[in-house]
């Protein structure tokens, strides 16, 4: 909604206000025609400014709700990442991994840590092939290489 709009509505009233005290003014059956008119035509551009005030308001009240929206996400990602730590598994290659696993041998997944920081969603890393040891992020394809000698296992799903 803006100023322009605005003001152009009450513009438009004002001019509807003026013709209608004019009609005591009136002589012939012409000049109420022609008011009548005129006074038509101010309603109209009171009713066309009006509905454009409304757009705009109803574009700002749906960009405030998509703003609210996301800062509810952003504020329940926030208390996600409290119970995620940034582990090392081997050189250079960082997951995340529940708080509560983190000192246990049989952690139950590791999380990509680009979709963690980037995306602000949790991408569970999933192994390339059955029996090998690289793994790979499917939301962004980021792959890691653990070498077999690692002291960090690829977790197994439970039920394996």
């Amino acid at each position: 909604m803006t100023l322009p709009e605005i003001t152009a509505a009450i513009q438009s009233v004002k001019t509807g206000i003026n013709i209608v005290r004019g009609f005591n003014q009136l002589k012939t059956e012409f000049e109420v025609k022609s008011a009548t008119l005129e006074l038509l035509n101010s309603i109209i551009d009171v009713q066309n400014n009006l509905l454009t005030i409304q757009a705009s308001y109803q574009s700002l009240f749906d960009s405030k709700s998509e703003i609210e929206k996301e800062l509810v996400n952003l504020k329940n990602w926030e208390t996600t990442k409290l119970n995620y730590a940034l582990k090392q598994i081997s050189p250079g290659c960082f997951v995340y991994v529940m708080k509560d696993a983190q000192n246990s041998t049989d952690n139950s997944y590791w999380l990509c840590a680009n979709c963690f920081n980037t995306k602000n969603h949790k991408s569970i890393f999933q192994r390339k092939y059955a029996s090998g040891e690289d793994v790979v992020c499917h939301s962004c394809n980021a792959e890691l290489n653990i070498p077999s000698k690692t002291q960090h296992q690829i977790p197994k799903p439970t039920g394996w």
